[in-house]
């Protein structure tokens, strides 16, 4: 039987496995890349869920910025405007998953006169929500048409305008608890 070639494993390492080609410390700078490596990886991600912080306010804060939205976009709007607005906060998460406080906004008004004015209140409720640095979007269902506008922290309002009324809603933005 011919006897084995190369060095016999080291006891006191029991992951080296060793063949005529390798050495000790070939496998050795691998892991330890290895780890900085993701060690770095690590860092970055959680360095990028920092830089998402979002505005900074409290979540009463947050709830009277986005309520002056609402606001605004009804006086954009026109109407009478009847406020069914939640004063409870709903529970949300806020980047690596700490427990959040987000407030609901409902409000409901008659339907716009015709579709003449109907398109004036979407094309100056889009302009405003664009200047306030919102995305919108604007679809059509059968005889109403919906505006969803969404912004870089989670904010959200919708308005509908249907030949049986208007409806405004939204949530603010997901702060952490107080």
């Amino acid at each position: 039987m011919p006897e084995p070639t190369g060095t016999p494993p080291d006891p006191r390492d029991e992951l080296s496995i060793r063949t005529p080609h390798s050495s000790p410390s070939r496998h050795r700078p691998t892991s330890r890349a290895f780890a900085a490596l993701t060690a770095l990886a690590c860092c970055a991600l959680l360095a990028g869920c920092a830089l998402s912080e979002g505005s900074g306010l409290s979540p009463t804060e947050a709830r009277d910025a986005f309520l002056d939205v609402i606001d605004r976009t009804q006086s954009v709007a026109g109407g009478t405007w009847e406020r069914q607005d939640d004063p409870t906060p709903r529970s949300c998460t806020v980047p690596l998953w700490a427990e959040g406080q987000r407030y609901p906004a409902l409000r409901l008004a008659p339907a716009p006169d015709g579709s003449d004015e109907r398109d004036e209140i979407v094309e100056e409720v889009t302009q405003l929500w664009r200047e306030l640095g919102y995305r919108v979007e604007v679809s059509s269902v059968g005889g109403a048409v919906e505006l969803k506008a969404h912004e870089s922290r989670f904010e959200s309002l919708i308005l509908r305008l249907s030949p049986n009324g208007m409806t405004l809603q939204g949530e603010s933005e997901c702060r952490p608890a107080e």
